[in-house]
């Protein structure tokens, strides 16, 4: 059986939900990306972010998305050309550690939840510099997605304390392990302003998403989108859900063996809570997603 390519399970129109329309005009306005003539956007998957974006710049402003799937990129030019963006964006299969762009290419340079992903944040960092032109703007939304496991939604308040810190330390614990293996940091986003103050890059703005995800009883079309992808990860068995690989990670993350089947069984729990709770009606949350933005300016002279 073949593997599914990266990310499958989320990469879906939700994503196009994750923003409010006014907040990125208000980004691109503040951080003046409509000077922007040439995008790069890296880890591009189906093209969500990139077009996104392209739509709120000057009408003569280019993309090219770089993904390290095959499918994604085909995907991609296909949602382009449904957009009305086909003239205006290409993608290529690449990776982001070895970018196939020429140095100095871009005005702008961004990713979305893309160096959460990467075992070396900071040389995925410097390609994406390398790329870009002096003067260019580096524009990065990463997030930090151990934070929301805490939020007070309705499955989390039918919680005891001991379970709640339970799931809590499993998701920690296993984040750190994510990371000491190599397969990335759920909490880059808080990481981002020190690793390019390291690289010596110039006027770092940061903003944090003002977009909630409010759902309540009754639920909307767009609720029970939202509902059904979380009920698919526990069924596709999406990082965490799969048992074995939890284990693998809480222990590489430094967790006590003895304490891992208590963790584990508090997180299976609340999984049944959130499906007994959707089955009935009854699941409400109000999640603000921790969930930044960062852009710095490639300096003139190195």
């Amino acid at each position: 059986m073949s593997k599914s390519p990266h990310s499958a399970p989320v990469l879906t129109d939700l994503r196009d939900q994750w923003w409010s329309a006014d907040f990125l005009q208000l980004l691109v306005e503040r951080l003046a990306l409509g000077e922007c003539q040439s995008i790069a956007d890296i880890g591009s998957g189906q093209g969500h972010w990139g077009q996104l974006l392209l739509r709120l710049l000057s009408g003569s402003a280019t993309l090219q998305g770089v993904d390290r799937e095959s499918e994604w990129v085909q995907r991609a030019q296909e949602r382009a050309d449904s957009l009305g963006l086909g003239s205006r964006c290409s993608y290529q299969q690449g990776a982001a550690e070895t970018l196939p762009f020429a140095d100095e290419q871009f005005d702008m340079v961004t990713c979305q939840t893309l160096l959460m992903h990467v075992a070396d944040p900071k040389q995925v960092l410097q390609e994406m510099i390398r790329i870009l032109r002096p003067g260019g703007r580096l524009l990065l939304l990463e997030p930090n997605n151990v934070a929301q496991q805490m939020i007070a939604d309705s499955v989390n308040r039918a919680l005891s304390a001991e379970q709640l810190a339970g799931v809590f330390s499993l998701f920690v614990t296993c984040s750190r392990g994510r990371a000491a293996l190599g397969r990335g940091d759920d909490c880059i986003g808080d990481l981002l302003p020190t690793l390019l103050s390291d690289l010596a890059l110039e006027d770092m703005r940061v903003f944090q998403n003002e977009r909630v995800h409010c759902i309540q009883p009754p639920y909307s079309a767009a609720d029970r989108d939202e509902l059904q992808q979380s009920a698919n990860h526990a069924e596709n068995k999406f990082w965490l859900w799969d048992k074995e690989d939890a284990k693998a990670l809480f222990e590489a993350g430094g967790g006590d063996p003895n304490t891992f089947a208590d963790c584990y069984q508090a997180f299976e729990r609340r999984t049944e809570l959130f499906a007994e709770q959707v089955e009935a009606q009854t699941y409400a949350s109000n999640n603000a997603s921790l969930h930044y933005v960062v852009c710095a300016t490639r300096p003139l002279c190195r």
